[in-house]
């Protein structure tokens, strides 16, 4: 099988998109460097809410693709989506630890990495045995626009 130095996945569907400031905002221009900030009236006690609980992306798209895998595949791919760290572009998949928390055998495993391989949910990196590409227009945990600018 192809491993791979770089991720072969690459985000789709990141745009740019121009900046428009809101109406309390104003824009200032540094007159040495020419750069444009924007400065914005900060409300002093205001308070937002905020989810601190754990999550991964899975993208509405891929679940028809997830469809089609076998089993052991699926196991895998939710322990991905337990243990993808955040705005990583990798996984690491450690077969003993696979077996144990997902109850498949070692068989089961390289069964369900074929198969995540072959449904282009993972790639192989160059020099590792246990840590895999992921592809992020299936499933990834953070910002992928970060991805796209350290690519």
């Amino acid at each position: 099988m192809e491993s791979y130095l770089n991720n072969p996945f690459k985000p789709e569907g990141i745009v740019d998109r121009s900046f428009e400031p809101k109406e309390e905002s104003k824009i200032w221009v540094d007159p040495e460097t020419g750069e444009s900030y924007s400065l914005t009236k900060i409300v002093t006690g205001k308070t937002e809410m905020h989810d601190p609980m754990m999550y991964t992306k899975v993208y509405i798209s891929a679940f028809l693709h997830l469809n089609d895998l076998p089993y052991c595949a699926v196991k895998v791919f939710n322990y991905m989506v337990h243990t993808l760290k955040s705005n990583r572009d990798t996984v690491y998949l450690n077969c003993a630890d696979i077996e144990v928390n997902c109850k498949i055998s070692q068989a089961s495993y390289y069964t369900a990495i074929k198969e995540l391989i072959k449904a282009k949910v993972i790639a192989r990196k160059i020099g590792s045995t246990m840590e895999y590409w992921i592809n992020p227009n299936i499933l990834f945990n953070g910002n992928r626009t970060k991805l796209v600018k350290h690519s």
